[in-house]
């Protein structure tokens, strides 16, 4: 366990995953959300957020789904790769997560200083780097 603990540990810092962990974090800590059900809630809006910073591996993952058409332009097959993991979580029922989850307004501000009281040096590590103000603003594109 401890080595795959590792792998999993050099994974996360190989592929600039660290700033949908991070915003996972809290989600675990004041709602009770298993890692794993947060990350794939939050990949989506993260995935908007970022695409830009790396086109050419989202338009390889966008292949691997079946979201690029041929002929695409590698912005193209990256934005696509973005509607497919929206429709994606859509699809297997992960939107209505937040309708039962007691979510005030005032929730993405907390989750967001969350993030950068103890997950801060991750998130400023990530391409690109995100403030607090971007950081509340994809937890609440999130939660609509």
């Amino acid at each position: 366990m401890a080595w795959a603990g590792t792998c999993g540990g050099l994974a996360i810092g190989l592929s600039n995953a660290s700033v949908a962990h991070a915003m996972a974090l809290p989600l675990g800590a004041r709602l009770g959300t298993p890692h794993g059900l947060a990350l794939a809630i939050l990949q989506p809006v993260v995935l908007a957020h970022t695409w830009e910073a790396q086109p050419e591996r989202c338009a390889t993952l966008a292949e691997t789904v079946g979201a690029a058409r041929p002929g695409m332009s590698l912005t193209d097959q990256a934005q696509a790769l973005v509607a497919w993991s929206r429709a994606f979580v859509d699809q297997i029922g992960l939107k209505a997560f937040w309708s039962n989850k007691g979510v005030d307004p005032a929730m993405p501000a907390r989750l967001a200083k969350d993030v950068f009281a103890y997950m801060g040096r991750p998130v400023s590590q990530y391409r690109p780097v995100f403030d607090e103000a971007q950081v509340r603003q994809m937890f609440e594109e999130a939660m609509k």
